[in-house]
Formats: structure tokens, C-alpha cells, sequence
């Protein structure tokens, strides 16, 4: 026999989350109409004396969903209490017995074996309220392989109690007295997943509050171009050593009598004799002396190109590990000529400091989630607020994140020592007492709530 218990029964957090919905309950007259109308049929008891027989009940009366962050793994634990509220119409105690009880999500058990509720006792014509407690760690691996998580789902409890009705003083032939009966309750719950939090494509800023102060780089712009240009561009000229080198290469000395050969020839000719007379014992050595020699003489001959900068072929001659060093110097001198001829920096004018962290946060769930909101407001008059802050969604009026979805939120933080000496007095040992002013916003299972603050605060500079 089914029955509808409406006045009592409310919508619960995550547990069948709809406002005008009357949570159906079913009063278990645990069988034992059945039973006894059997027997009495059996007895040839008359329908008047049926009518008159009271049967104890067990009803459903409600259920209870928490949510509990798990200190340990950073997880949702989800406590299920399902109440139910067993009747005795007798004038003795009514014994019911240890039994077992379980619970199955879609159809799937949620513990590898059942639970056991202790016998309790009824008191005579009266009643007791009985809670049925299931505790769901979502970061179970057993819930995670059921597949359950981040959705609604359907639960089934039931529980089976044997009682033998012979120790009321009701007889029932065969033996029918003795009877195991079976309590089910079905309804829907939702075993949410955590939000995830990820970086945003968009960086972090940071911006002074007030008036700026302007630098002109102009001057030093135009004073050191004309040097730094010469410096880095100037080239050789194309005749400067050729004259030079010409005249070395037409030098003749005397070789004989009445003979002559170029003065560079004969002296680099003495030079490769040397060498290998001095060095014949040492290959290797004399083969890299020679190789010096003659890398010498083709410096010495050849004049540098007419389109290379000088400073190049100095670093190249000299120093040709820091031809990289070279190219960053001409690019950093490039970048600087053309930077704005002015930069901005902060100065006295500056009233306060701006921080904004933009993040977003994902909704792994089937089901949409209410986005998190929190805003605080140090004021210490109708015109000064030291310190403000605020987490919540950024440029979006939507507070509810759809399904499989991602929303763009920020936090921020502004610092303002503009008025009054402000937080700047702070730092000279005195006290600031403002008024905390703000409000969070939360979800306890009714939709979005706002909670106001208006608390005074103290501000000290701490050691």
C-alpha cells in the first residue's frame, strides 16, 4: 500500500532539486495484511474481525543529502541519511530484529556487501524514527568506475526484517506467523564533481591607480643616435690600405748578383725554411705552424670588403666569439630609436595599486553549476576604501555555468593610499579601524544566495 506524506517533506540539496515536487513516500505495512489475511481466511475468521486488527507500519519520512569536503583527498563526501518512522499499534514493546540494508545506484551496488542496522524496540502504541546512513566518498574508486559522477542519478535502498508475529499473541497456522519482509525506497540524487580551475590565455596585470609621471626619452634619443650609428655602421673606405698593400707586394730585394725577387716572397720563403728545419722532428707541430703562417699572410694582403663595417671586422679579428653579442647590441639600439619618446612611471601622483588574475573555471558536470562570487570592501568613510577585493566572473551578468562548459573569472585586488595618509601611514606605526563591507555568494540547494558582511576591522602594521 502506497500513501503520499506532502506537509513535512521538503526539497533537498541535490535530491530530486525541484521546488513545487512532493517527494513521494511509501508506508510498508511490512506485509503483514497479507499474512494475516491469509490466516484468518484459513480460520475462517469473519471480515468484520479483519477490519478490526491493527498491523504495526514502517513509512518513509524523508532523507537527508550533505556535502562534506574530505580533509584527506580534497574530495566530496556525500552523507545520505533516508529516514523512516516504524509504528506499534500494540500495548507490548515491538522488538524489531538486527537486519540488513544496502543501497544500489542505477541498478549497481555501492558497497561490496550490505550494512546492519542493531535491533531496536518500538514502545507500546507508539512510534520511532529510524535513519538509515550511507556515506558516498566520491573519490572512491568504486563510485568512479560505476560511472555515477557528475550526473543525477536513480538510488534504490532496501532492507529486509523478519519478525515473528506469534510473540504479539497473533497465531497463524503453517507456520505462517514467521516472516521476512522486504523495505525499498527509490529517488534520485546527484553526486556533483569539483570544478576545475585553469590558466587563462589572458596574463595577469598589474596597474597603478592615480596620476602617473611622464620621462621624455627624446633627448638622450637624439644626443647619442648620430655616436651609436657611426659607431655600429661606419665602413671601410676603398682605397684606404690598398695603396699600402700594393707597394709591400712590389718591394724587391737583391737575391744575387744582378738579380732581385720581391721582398714578401723571399721573407715568407725564409720564414717556411725555418720551420721546417726547426720543427722537422715534430710533424704534426710543424704542419700547424705552417698553416698559421700562410692564415697570416692572407690577412696581411687582404684588405678588408668595402661594404663591412669596421666594428665587424674588428670583432671578427679579435674577438669572433662574440659575433652574437654583436647582432643583440645592433637590435637593442634598433629597438630603443624607435620606443616611444616618452615612457610613464609611477610618481606621487600615484593613489593606489590595481592586480587582476583572470582564470577560468570548468564545469565537468552534466548539470549546471551556480559560479562562485565573493566581494569585500575595506571603507573607512563614504569616499575612502583602502583595500578592496573581489573573485567572480569576468565582464559576465550569467551566474550559472551550463553543462561541460567553461566561464571566465578573475580576482582582484586594489590597494588605495590615496586620501587621509591612507596605508602609506601604516608604515609609521599607526592603525587603520574601516569597516569590512561585502558578501559571498553561495548555493545551499535552494538556488544562488547572497550573504552580507558589515564587520569592523583593524589594520596594523604587523612585525
Amino acid at each position: 500500500m502506497s500513501q503520499f506524506f506532502p506537509g513535512n517533506i521538503f526539497p533537498l540539496p541535490g535530491h530530486n532539486n525541484k521546488k513545487e515536487t512532493m517527494i513521494h513516500t511509501t508506508t510498508f505495512r511490512l506485509l503483514l495484511g497479507c499474512c494475516v489475511l491469509f490466516g484468518l481466511l484459513s480460520s475462517c475468521k469473519s471480515l468484520q474481525e479483519l477490519s478490526q486488527l491493527n498491523i504495526p507500519t514502517a513509512g518513509f519520512r524523508g532523507a537527508t543529502v550533505k556535502g562534506i569536503q574530505s580533509q584527506a583527498s580534497g574530495g566530496i563526501v556525500v552523507s545520505l541519511g533516508l529516514r523512516f518512522r516504524f509504528t506499534n499499534p500494540y500495548t507490548l514493546p515491538l522488538r524489531i530484529p538486527e537486519h540488513r540494508f544496502g543501497l544500489k545506484i542505477n541498478n549497481k551496488p555501492t558497497a561490496g556487501r550490505l550494512s546492519t542496522q542493531p535491533s531496536f524496540a518500538v514502545s507500546p502504541q507508539s512510534d520511532t524514527l529510524v535513519v538509515y546512513d550511507f556515506i558516498l566518498d566520491l573519490n572512491s574508486r568504486r563510485l568512479r568506475q560505476m560511472n555515477v559522477l557528475g550526473r543525477d542519478n536513480r538510488y534504490e535502498f532496501e532492507a529486509d526484517v523478519t519478525l515473528d508475529l506469534s510473540d504479539y499473541g497473533i497465531s497463524l497456522p503453517g507456520g505462517m506467523g514467521r516472516k521476512t519482509f522486504h523495505l525499498s525506497f527509490a529517488d534520485s540524487i546527484r553526486l556533483p564533481l569539483l570544478p576545475v580551475v585553469e590558466p587563462a590565455t589572458e596574463a595577469a596585470q598589474l596597474r597603478f591607480l592615480g596620476e602617473m609621471e611622464t620621462f621624455d626619452l627624446g633627448v638622450f634619443q637624439q644626443a647619442f643616435t648620430p655616436f651609436i650609428d657611426q659607431l655600429l655602421n661606419a665602413k671601410f673606405e676603398q682605397d684606404m690600405l690598398a695603396p699600402f698593400i700594393a707597394q709591400l707586394q712590389a718591394l724587391d730585394c737583391p737575391s744575387g748578383i744582378n738579380q732581385s725577387r720581391p721582398c714578401l716572397e723571399m721573407f715568407s720563403s725564409a720564414v717556411v725554411a725555418f720551420i721546417n728545419t726547426a720543427f722537422a722532428a715534430d710533424p704534426p707541430l710543424r704542419s700547424q705552424l705552417l698553416s698559421d703562417w700562410n692564415a697570416l699572410q692572407q690577412e696581411l694582403l687582404n684588405a678588408p670588403e668595402a661594404e663591412e663595417p669596421i666594428i665587424d671586422a674588428v670583432i671578427q679579428t679579435f674577438m669572433p666569439g662574440s659575433a652574437s653579442s654583436l647582432a643583440n647590441l645592433k637590435a637593442q639600439w634598433t629597438t630603443f630609436k624607435e620606443s616611444p619618446a616618452q615612457i610613464r612611471y609611477p610618481g606621487p601622483g600615484v593613489t593606489g595599486l590595481l592586480v587582476r588574475v583572470p582564470f577560468v573555471l570548468y564545469n565537468p558536470n552534466e548539470f549546471a553549476i551556480e559560479a562562485p562570487a565573493f566581494f569585500a570592501d575595506a571603507q573607512m568613510s563614504s569616499s575612502y576604501h583602502p583595500i578592496r577585493f573581489e573573485a567572480g566572473q569576468a565582464g559576465s551578468q550569467q551566474t550559472a555555468i551550463p553543462p561541460k562548459s567553461r566561464r571566465n573569472m578573475q580576482l582582484l585586488l586594489e590597494l588605495n593610499w590615496g586620501e587621509g595618509g591612507g596605508i602609506l601611514s601604516l608604515f609609521q606605526g599607526a592603525s587603520l579601524t574601516p569597516r569590512l563591507q561585502g558578501s559571498t555568494r553561495v548555493d545551499v540547494g535552494y538556488g544562488p544566495m547572497q550573504i552580507r558582511m558589515d564587520l569592523p576591522l583593524q589594520l596594523k602594521m604587523g612585525e
